[in-house]
């Protein structure tokens, strides 16, 4: 962003917005962390494509 700007977040949330949003980002950790268990499980961490024929071979 260009210097001297100002930004604006806009939410519905009601309440103390700083305690919610700190408790919904904690939750990412456990999501991501979900996300990687699954990846392991189904096999999609044992490949890295980075040829385009490759990938839709795949």
């Amino acid at each position: 962003m260009p210097e001297n700007s100002t930004s604006f977040v806009m939410t519905n949330l009601q309440g103390n917005l700083k305690k919610i949003l700190g408790d919904l980002y904690g939750l990412r950790t456990w999501v991501e962390y979900g996300f990687r268990q699954c990846k392991q499980e189904l096999g999609w961490t044992d490949y890295r494509f980075t040829n385009f024929q490759h990938i839709e071979r795949w």
